[in-house]
């Protein structure tokens, strides 16, 4: 079991959440994480802060192999809301789709019109029919999941991180997607393909003509002021321009397949062979970049900002045909990824929105309820040291439960 110091703090309103620090303490000392950082707010006020843990490498109690019988030692920089995480599938709605939206909006996208008329070389297969709609909303019937990174060891990847922060490593991963089959007709079923989200980043690059970290400063982090949110390339470590700070950045994984603790560098293993930037996963955040993210969705949703297009999000949270209990497109994850048994629809208005919930695979979920103008975000390292670690799934009930019992919604 991982014993980790736990250190809570809270912006406001210590006795009203004293049950949801209770959890995250209680969670750090049962090994669910080793660190995390959570924050709520509500119509852009604070009304948590909390954080569990320690940043500090986790050290081997006994021989075995990475992730077994470690234990963390009593020093450390204490997690606090400023503590930065990889927050892996979270890319996907705080970047990649609001760059989508905003080529729409430029009239430089058709969401109806095929993939294939803006990636050359993609209709081959039978994938001609498939529209960035589909893609959008998880119909296109790609496949969830390919491990494109595997090819590394077709070349002898040695353990030099050059091998794959390279322009020509994604363009080898989007070459794969575009050879790819189907596992699916298109539109039939509705299945989460992170093979379509780093079809999306394909995209976004060939219409702009630059690489999507760039369009995510020009067009997210930079207008909104996220400075502690962003994508780390790969390269820039590997020529030693740039150094993360083990003292700010949580460590993601201990990673027999890399041969080092991840700090700084994408856990996910298709984005690291991309170099660190992709359409599914790369970026880095803390809870208050991300809530002040949050707050620019809401006021997009109401219709009060020009980061995004009423219309357009409204109509990218509507569920695919034929598909109105299932994924609200990249707006949701799957249940068994993410377990929202606890929360509960919105009913101040009459027929709203049901809060949206996304989660990512380090172990960083994401709820936002646009009616209540409520978002709870929620970072750790759940996959550090190893990812086998699947504890979180029975936190996330325990988790909200406690926040909406303090809410009192």
């Amino acid at each position: 079991m991982i014993q980790a110091a736990q250190n809570i703090q809270q912006a406001k309103g210590s006795e009203r959440f004293e049950g949801v620090s209770s959890v995250l303490s209680s969670a750090c000392q049962e090994g669910v994480f080793p660190a995390a950082s959570l924050q709520i707010s509500r119509y852009g006020e604070t009304l948590y802060q909390g954080a569990a843990g320690r940043l500090t490498q986790l050290k081997k109690a006994a021989e075995g192999e990475p992730g077994e019988s470690l234990e963390a030692p009593s020093d450390g920089v204490p997690v606090s809301h400023e503590t930065v995480f990889d927050i892996d599938g979270l890319t996907v709605p705080v970047v990649t789709v609001p760059i989508i939206l905003n080529l729409v909006a430029q009239n430089a996208l058709d969401l109806d019109a095929r993939v294939s008329r803006y990636v050359h070389g993609f209709g081959v297969y039978e994938k001609s029919p498939v529209t960035v709609r589909q893609i959008l909303n998880h119909t296109s019937g790609l496949s969830a999941y390919t491990p494109f990174y595997s090819e590394l060891d077709k070349t002898g990847r040695g353990g030099k991180l050059i091998s794959v922060a390279t322009r020509s490593a994604s363009q080898q991963v989007y070459t794969s997607i575009n050879r790819s089959h189907l596992k699916a007709k298109p539109g039939s079923a509705q299945a989460f393909s992170e093979v379509g989200m780093i079809l999306l980043g394909n995209i976004i690059e060939t219409l702009t003509g630059t690489t999507i970290d760039k369009v995510c400063w020009r067009e997210v982090t930079g207008p909104l002021a996220l400075r502690n949110t962003g994508y780390i390339d790969l390269s820039l470590i590997q020529r030693g321009k740039y150094v993360p700070d083990p003292e700010l950045i949580a460590p993601s994984e201990d990673c027999s397949w890399r041969g080092r603790v991840l700090c700084g560098e994408v856990r996910d293993e298709n984005t690291w062979m991309m170099g660190g930037v992709s359409g599914q996963a790369g970026l880095f955040s803390n809870v208050e970049d991300l809530s002040k993210w949050s707050k620019s969705f809401f006021n997009a949703y109401h219709g009060r900002s020009g980061q995004l297009a009423r219309e357009l999000l409204h109509e990218s949270l509507k569920p695919a045909e034929k598909f109105e209990d299932g994924l609200r497109g990249c707006w949701s994850t799957p249940k068994q990824t993410f377990s929202f048994d606890a929360v509960k629809a919105s009913s101040e208005s009459g027929e709203t929105l049901p809060p949206l919930a996304l989660a990512g695979r380090t172990g960083c979920a994401l709820l936002l309820d646009p009616e209540r103008e409520l978002s709870v975000v929620f970072l750790s390292n759940r996959s550090y040291p190893s990812r086998s670690n699947k504890k979180i799934q029975a936190f996330y009930p325990k988790l909200f439960q406690e926040i909406w019992s303090a809410l009192s919604l």
